[in-house]
């Protein structure tokens, strides 16, 4: 009888806190879950990355994005938000709030999160590689070093200002088996014009006769774009 009481006084207790929280959502108050806070990058004019709803309960779910001085730029519903992109650069606040009841069973260890917040940075700028025209200046032959080689990948270059800018942190890696090919940009930093750009990477480092590789492309936000080489290596 005391277990059922405990219990009892805990769910009035949670219910009066979600009432108090919902009725923050109805006005224009900016929340936040302090201690589970993280940060993304994302180029200017993308949609939100999906991982910001992950792990959240789906009932009545709520985004709120605010700006970097407290500002309310928009509140969305789970719909509303996959096809929601941020145009304007800057910092921005990412707040998601659930008011999906909790399940009091004792053997259940994983619950859905009622709040989460997230930095967003948006990047005045927009990359997109094309995969499909990447050349190399000599073929991949197993067993011989790639040194003296090089590999150019075209990169349409966008600017929230439409003006040039100076970027680096390009990186490129290769994997599968034994594929020790590693590529260094020509120029430490570069300089990217509006319109398409070639990037040209000094390769070195050998791949393995009989093997299928790829390689990964780390841009300046840290997200990863695979190239699946289309050949088996000879």
């Amino acid at each position: 009888m005391k277990i059922q009481k405990n219990k009892f006084l805990l769910m009035f207790f949670i219910l009066g806190f979600l009432s108090q929280a919902s009725n923050a959502f109805g006005q224009d108050k900016i929340l936040s879950s302090e201690g589970n806070s993280n940060t993304i990058s994302i180029y200017f004019g993308e949609t939100l990355p999906h991982e910001i709803l992950k792990g959240m309960g789906k009932e009545n779910l709520v985004i709120q994005i605010s700006d970097d001085k407290g500002n309310i730029v928009n509140k969305l519903n789970a719909t509303e938000f996959s096809k929601y992109t941020i145009s304007n650069p800057g910092k921005y606040n990412v707040h998601v709030h659930s008011d999906h009841n909790i399940n009091f069973d004792d053997n259940q260890c994983n619950h859905d999160l009622h709040d989460k917040d997230y930095t967003v940075n948006v990047l005045p700028y927009r990359l997109i590689f094309d995969m499909s025209s990447i050349q190399f200046s000599r073929n991949l032959i197993g067993g011989v070093d790639m040194q003296n080689s090089t590999l150019t990948i075209p990169v349409q270059f966008l600017s929230a200002s439409n003006q040039s800018m100076k970027l680096s942190d390009f990186k490129l890696f290769g994997s599968g088996v034994n594929n020790t090919i590693v590529g260094t940009l020509s120029e430490k930093e570069m300089i990217l014009n509006p319109g398409v750009n070639l990037l040209t990477f000094h390769l070195s480092g050998s791949v393995q006769t009989g093997t299928y590789v790829m390689f990964d492309f780390l841009d300046p936000t840290g997200r990863t774009l695979c190239y699946y080489y289309p050949n088996q290596i000879k």
